[in-house]
């Protein structure tokens, strides 16, 4: 038989691969982390119209990025249960202070239970719940909280049967970050919503 023999075994082992069902997946998803609905005490300069009390308060959104390693218990053919552990980091984000801004970054891991709908098919919705840790740093500053994470998103498989892509969107939550970027925020919660896609490995 002529022909380049790693070739010849990287084409048996994508053909063989299609033949099984593939019970793990691992993705990396890459976009932005914003947090809405944050309240907390007015800061500004000296204006004439200077606001007071409670008000909205801006959190500038910020790139991150998303690891995901999932494995199969359960397959019901129409649904498929699996155990799963996001990872997301968003390295510098501000608290958007009119008069002193503070960057600090965000790591969140957090093992949950993801049900997907329609395992076999093309084009398969997931839903994902779970809980964890979030650690908050600014400086030489840190804190840890726990974190809900809650979200869904879509599969789409590829001709490729290792190859797929993904959007998602996720909520991780906790509760006030104990960092100074946070001294005069108010909101008992902090929502960290995540909006990204990217690329799935299936085996």
């Amino acid at each position: 038989m002529s022909g380049n023999p790693f070739a010849v075994a990287v084409v048996f082992l994508l053909v063989a691969s299609s033949g099984f069902a593939q019970s793990n997946d691992v993705a990396v998803s890459f976009g932005g982390t914003f947090s809405p609905g944050v309240k907390g005490q007015a800061v500004c300069e000296a204006l004439p119209s200077c606001p007071t009390g409670i008000v909205d308060r801006s959190i500038d959104p910020g790139f991150s990025v998303e690891g995901t390693y999932a494995h199969r218990l359960a397959n019901f053919r129409v649904a498929s249960l699996h155990l799963e552990l996001p990872v997301l980091f968003a390295p510098s984000r501000s608290t958007g202070l009119i008069t002193t801004p503070s960057d600090f970054s965000s790591f969140f891991v957090t093992p949950s239970l993801k049900l997907k709908l329609l395992p076999s098919s093309g084009i398969s919705p997931f839903v994902s719940v779970g809980g964890g840790l979030a650690r908050f740093k600014e400086d030489s500053f840190s804190n840890n909280k726990g974190a809900v994470q809650y979200g869904g998103g879509v599969d789409f498989k590829t001709r490729l049967p290792l190859l797929g892509f993904r959007f998602e969107v996720r909520d991780f939550m906790t509760s006030r970050p104990g960092i100074p970027a946070f001294s005069s925020v108010t909101s008992d919660h902090l929502h960290n919503l995540f909006v990204g896609g990217g690329i799935t490995l299936h085996f």
